[in-house]
């Protein structure tokens, strides 16, 4: 059966279904892609704060390393001469 032998009405409707049917399939895809950036948005952050952490950990290590070097120096400076 062609397409041409049905009356206008129906041919309309069906192109009216056709399209509705792409948008419905847009949105999902759309839908499922929001929620795959949105998961990589929290990998970004979670990644933001572990790099944050890393760096107030290391400058601790350092500000304890100065510290010990330097209770160190003033220790063997302040200490008395052998007999």
């Amino acid at each position: 059966m062609k397409i041409n032998h049905f009356n206008i009405g129906t041919r309309l409707g069906c192109a009216f279904a056709a399209i509705i049917l792409l948008m419905a399939v847009m949105l999902a895809a759309m839908l499922w892609q929001l929620d795959r950036i949105a998961d990589a948005k929290d990998v970004m952050a979670q990644t933001g704060r572990k790099s944050s952490l890393a760096k107030d950990w290391r400058e601790g290590i350092s500000t304890n390393i100065r510290w010990r070097r330097s209770a160190l120096a003033n220790a063997w400076s302040t200490r008395p001469a052998p007999p």
